[in-house]
């Protein structure tokens, strides 16, 4: 269970990381469990833990912090500003191969918010899952919505067995309610649809947070 008392950033954290860009490498992302049964205390002044420092390649700086697709979609939820602010977000494939880069505002879309204009992007895209199931083809499928015209999220049945190894997940229908991050490709259909397409089981993390604060308004 989420502690009650850890809610939202401290303003030491903050102030700590205020001035860095956040790096994740995707190549190094590990899968959990969907349910959260804590959440880790926010580093103080000087203790060492708000991530490890980074070269970024091609910027003339070199303060990065290490963040985990977990502890971003932590942070989306928790604050309406991170989702607006103007921090810097650089997902790797590895370590030269970029699949995201950007200002958070420009780089990180809620469900709510996508639109066609964002047909053929490939950026992070999140918010909370209403249904979930898996078609003939062998595809899961993430639903922002029960009606058609939602976004969803599409996993490719080649990865498909093992994101749901990754997460252990054993009922789909399970996933109502838990929030998706996803670094994925939109796609919007001739019918309107969109879909936003997920590669690899590393580019996405599933999480059911049960501090009330942070469950999914659905």
């Amino acid at each position: 269970m989420v502690d009650d008392r850890r809610g939202e950033p401290s303003s030491a954290e903050e102030e700590v990381e205020a001035g860095d860009d956040i790096v994740v490498r995707l190549d190094q992302e590990r899968g959990t469990a969907v349910d959260v049964t804590e959440v880790q205390t926010p580093p103080m002044p000087g203790a060492g833990g708000g991530g490890r420092t980074f070269a970024i390649p091609g910027q003339g700086r070199e303060s990065a912090q290490h963040f985990t697709l977990r502890r971003i979609l932590l942070r989306l939820i928790q604050s309406p500003d991170f989702r607006t602010s103007r921090r810097r977000i650089a997902l790797y494939r590895d370590e030269k191969s970029t699949l995201v880069r950007g200002e958070a505002r420009d780089v990180v879309a809620a469900f709510d918010e996508v639109r066609p204009a964002h047909n053929g992007e490939t950026q992070l895209f999140w918010g909370p899952i209403a249904t979930a199931g898996r078609t003939a083809d062998g595809k899961v499928w993430l639903n922002s919505s029960d009606r058609y015209q939602g976004v969803s999220v599409a996993i490719f049945q080649d990865i498909a067995e093992e994101f749901l190894s990754t997460f252990n997940i054993e009922d789909l229908d399970d996933l109502e309610g838990a929030h998706v991050l996803v670094a994925a490709k939109c796609y919007v259909a001739p019918t309107g649809k969109i879909i936003l397409y997920c590669s690899s089981p590393k580019n996405i993390v599933v999480r059911r947070y049960r501090d009330a604060r942070l469950q999914a308004e659905l």
